[in-house]
């Protein structure tokens, strides 16, 4: 019943920032449990580990522990161990990590975190000013609007220092994952398969890390597993950089 997905960033020096997001159903732990994230090298000796205290978060689809992990490493590949420490047994996800570097000075855009809106006032995760509550399962209720954080680097300034980029947003269902959906009858009355999004952004300053956020209303979608991918163009210099990850819409009747 553990769910966990992670998000890479640019780091200082060449280094990866990594963070590890993980959660358990509310009834897994009557108190809030400890979260913990270890990386190992080939052999599985242990190169770094973080540790904090989950938090109890309510959304349409669910109410779960929530845990966040942060740890900086080089690019390269690792072994990744994440768990909810939870009494009488032990939740365990492990996974093989391969980190490529960010080039400096090319356009890149780091991983893609889905979550909500954080309720006023908190601040369980907060990059650049942005706050949200990740979905370590990337599941959705119907209807729920999804809050989606990304990083854009190395924009090219133009003659007055200034930068923009056009973001490009593609929704398109997965028919092969979502299949099982369609056998199950659960249409909820949606017929929607996909949506597109653009914008035009132009940051205010310091175009070596830019934050992005934005919201998708799930609401005209029909329950399923949907490919998400985000296309960012350079405006000054043309080049253009693309990443993508996946998230479930579910019905909630």
């Amino acid at each position: 019943a553990q769910d966990d997905c992670s998000a890479d960033f640019k780091g200082q020096d060449g280094g990866v920032e990594l963070e590890f997001y993980q959660s358990v159903p509310l009834a897994a732990s009557s108190a809030a449990p400890c979260a913990v994230t270890a990386l190992f090298d080939s052999t599985w000796s242990e190169t770094a580990r973080d540790s904090s205290v989950s938090v109890l978060v309510c959304t349409p689809s669910d109410t779960f522990w929530l845990g966040i992990n942060r740890l900086t490493t080089a690019p390269g590949e690792y072994f990744q161990a994440s768990k909810m420490d939870l009494p009488g047994r032990r939740a365990v996800a492990r996974r093989e990590l391969k980190l490529a570097s960010y080039d400096h000075g090319l356009l890149d855009i780091s991983g893609i975190v889905l979550g909500s809106s954080a309720p006023p006032g908190t601040s369980f995760l907060q990059r650049a000013g942005v706050e949200l509550l990740p979905r370590p399962s990337l599941r959705f209720a119907g209807g729920e609007k999804i809050k989606v954080y990304l990083e854009v680097y190395n924009l090219s300034p133009d003659s007055a220092g200034i930068g923009c980029f056009q973001e490009r947003v593609t929704v398109a269902l997965d028919e092969e994952k979502s299949a099982l959906a369609r056998l199950l009858g659960l249409s909820s009355g949606k017929t929607e398969k996909s949506l597109s999004m653009s914008f035009e952004r132009m940051p205010e300053n310091n175009l070596s890390s830019v934050p992005e956020s934005f919201e998708i209303d799930t609401s005209p979608l029909m329950p399923g597993v949907y490919d998400l991918r985000i296309e960012v163009t350079d405006r000054v210099s043309g080049a253009r950089s693309t990443r993508g990850c996946t998230f479930e819409v579910i019905d909630q009747r």
